[in-house]
């Protein structure tokens, strides 16, 4: 995968991995002035049939960490010209797909070739899909902070992190004329999204309102408002009426950058006539809409997790030589 380096508006600089990436550390890098953040991606709401109506996906958890020498790490004891990988690892259960990011550090063990040493990186997990009318819970926590050896004779060095859990989907409801819940809005630097709308027996065709992202309300669970964003985040997907699609959760920005992370919930989509969809979860992290309880009703979908790092460049101090003639 090629290494896209984007320069935002306040001269940071920003690389954005949405899979399995080696790179090169970039010219300017700053060991003294960074971020990194992992989102967990978002859980798909569930489709709905003739008889239940589907569950909103559960969000994605949350992890930063500030001012973390990778480059100090990667080159002690031995320089290996500046390289190291970032991991994406994926491992499929039953009910959910969970990605875990590594920072993996080339480390010294006196093996030959060494070994790489790393006792725990950054991560965050994946929100459940829904299942039925039951919404998808979200991930836990991830409250650890981040220990890394850089041999393995010296002790770990710890790094704290702000960590925040998913939020869950709201429930459909069992019923032949009941829409879909609503998928939950995605944890960010602000705090965890707000849970999807649940489906209750008031306005039954009405689909329920995803949760805001990045510290946001939840969606109502009377209607089909969806939840307010928190700061620089997406707003919740508002459901959809009877026989009209969920919308799709907001998408979160920040003035700074032209990346929208902590998108919230997808809407529920409405029962009735017609093909309806939960909507779509918000870039980075919510849960999707739950489907209708129709036959030709669809489930919305969870957005996908991402690392993000985001960096001040190191400014390379240029030397000038001046010459005085008597």
């Amino acid at each position: 995968m090629a290494q896209t380096v984007t320069t935002l508006a306040n001269g940071d600089k920003q690389i954005v991995i949405t899979g399995t990436e080696t790179w090169t550390f970039p010219s300017d890098w700053n060991d003294a002035a960074n971020k990194l953040e992992a989102y967990g991606r978002g859980g798909n709401g569930a489709t709905g049939t003739a008889s239940v109506s589907g569950g909103g996906g559960g969000s994605g958890s949350y992890q930063k960490v500030l001012n973390f020498p990778l480059k100090l790490y990667s080159q002690t004891p031995n320089p290996i010209d500046g390289q190291f990988a970032v991991l994406l690892s994926t491992v499929d259960t039953e009910s959910t797909t969970q990605y875990t990011f590594f920072l993996v550090y080339a480390g010294d063990d006196g093996l030959s070739p060494p070994s790489p040493v790393y006792s725990r990186g950054i991560g965050a997990g994946a929100g459940q899909n829904a299942s039925g009318n039951f919404g998808g819970n979200g991930a836990g926590d991830p409250s650890y902070n981040i220990d890394v050896a850089v041999t393995a004779t010296t002790p770990s060095a710890s790094y704290t992190t702000t960590h925040f859990g998913g939020s869950a989907g709201g429930d459909g409801r069992i019923s032949t004329t009941a829409a879909g819940g609503g998928g939950a809005g995605a944890a960010g630097p602000n705090g965890a999204g707000g849970a999807g709308g649940t489906n209750t027996a008031t306005l039954g065709t009405t689909g329920r309102g995803g949760g805001g992202g990045n510290g946001g309300t939840a969606g109502s669970n009377t209607s089909a408002t969806g939840g307010t964003a928190g700061t620089g985040a997406g707003a919740g997907g508002a459901g959809g009426a009877a026989s009209t699609s969920g919308s799709a959760g907001g998408a979160g920005t920040n003035a700074a950058t032209t990346y929208i992370f902590s998108g919230g919930g997808g809407g529920g989509a409405g029962d009735g006539t017609g093909t309806t969809v939960g909507g779509a979860g918000g870039l980075y992290g919510a849960g999707g809409g739950g489907g209708a309880s129709s036959t030709i009703s669809t489930q919305g979908l969870g957005s996908s997790g991402a690392l993000v790092i985001t960096y001040t460049p190191v400014v390379t101090a240029t030397s000038s030589n001046f010459f005085l003639l008597f």
